[in-house]
């Protein structure tokens, strides 16, 4: 496992911005949700114009997503003042945006049959978390992708390297140079 450090990886900063956006739309659609979509009142929860499930899971889904990445971008961001195992972060990268992937997609999918059950095609309340959720699937397959790039260009920089040579050649002293007078 080698360790390199962040100047080596130049789209380590742009997977940086990439969680951080991911971590805001992920916030975004949370703060919808919470505030715009579901009331809790004497006689219950509601959810203004769907279903209470729709705002819970939501809600729930969000929240997850949300501590997800900004855990994930507080990795990158040590990653980029500390020296971390390169393949051990780009491993647990390529994991969590894979289980992301999959998680979002559900999300998305989730809160677009939700908001198309209604019938409502206007209310900007609503079709915000969809359209968030979507964004955010879009953009974590784009970090998948950059770890990939990220990772085959690591693995190419080391095949391409010449092998440390050890042993008795490695140490062979260099001649001192003379001067002529």
């Amino acid at each position: 496992m080698a360790i390199t450090t962040s100047g080596q990886r130049p789209l380590v900063f742009l997977r940086v911005l990439g969680y951080f956006l991911i971590w805001v739309f992920s916030a975004a659609a949370l703060g919808v949700l919470a505030n715009k979509l579901f009331v809790s009142t004497s006689a219950g929860n509601l959810c203004a114009y769907t279903h209470v499930s729709y705002c819970q899971w939501g809600i729930a889904a969000s929240a997850i997503g949300m501590v997800a990445y900004l855990l994930l971008d507080g990795l990158l961001i040590l990653y980029l003042f500390v020296e971390l195992p390169s393949a051990a972060v780009r491993l647990l990268e390529l994991v969590a945006n894979i289980l992301a992937l999959a998680w979002y997609l559900a999300f998305a999918i989730v809160m677009s049959v939700g908001v198309s059950d209604t019938g409502i095609t206007s209310n900007s309340n609503l079709n915000a978390p969809p359209a968030l959720a979507w964004i955010c699937f879009v953009l974590i397959a784009g970090m998948v992708v950059c770890v990939l790039v990220d990772n085959w260009d690591a693995e190419e920089k080391r095949d391409d390297s010449p092998d440390d040579v050890e042993g008795p050649a490695a140490t062979k002293a260099k001649p001192e140079p003379t001067e002529d007078i």
